[in-house]
């Protein structure tokens, strides 16, 4: 086995039990949310977004999806035009969100022998291991594994860029 792999699967179980021991919201356990639920409470920015663009139904529903969402961190880097820009235009924010969603589930030992995933708005994205560090289109995944109701949440330190047409 590959070193690094074997550094990030030990890295990755470590993180997965800090991240899931404390609940997400006081007395439920973290699986028992939803997606949608999980990211008002974790991931706000991203939350308020896919509402906007409509797509809370989709992500409170059963099917289950792996979200890639940034930390409102993230978000805060990104210059405030082109969020504004974002939010002015329902579909693009739409497809921008859809880029960081794959149907079904896919925990972070899983990622490590991927390539890639299909995204629901139809591009893929690029899986990789660098600095022991796994990434989704060279975005960094901070927070591995965060299980909900119906599906895997990721945390990443920036938004992933839809590829040129």
């Amino acid at each position: 086995m590959n070193v690094t792999r074997f550094s990030y699967r030990v890295m990755a179980a470590v993180f997965a039990v800090a991240v899931s021991a404390p609940s997400v919201v006081a007395g439920q356990a973290p699986a028992a949310l939803n997606i949608m639920e999980t990211a008002k409470a974790s991931f706000a920015t991203f939350a308020r977004l896919a509402t906007e663009a409509g797509l809370a139904p989709m992500l409170r529903g059963t099917a289950e999806f792996t979200v890639f969402a940034p930390t409102d961190e993230a978000f805060a880097r990104m210059p405030k035009e082109t969020l504004a820009a974002l939010e002015a235009d329902t579909a693009a924010l739409k497809r921008l969100l859809l880029y960081h969603v794959v149907s079904g589930k896919i925990g972070a030992n899983k990622v490590l022998n991927l390539k890639n995933a299909r995204t629901m708005s139809g591009s893929k994205v690029e899986f990789s291991v660098r600095d022991a560090r796994l990434r989704v289109n060279d975005v960094v995944i901070v927070r591995p594994d965060v299980k909900v109701a119906n599906g895997v949440v990721h945390g990443i330190d920036g938004v992933l860029a839809l590829p040129k047409p």
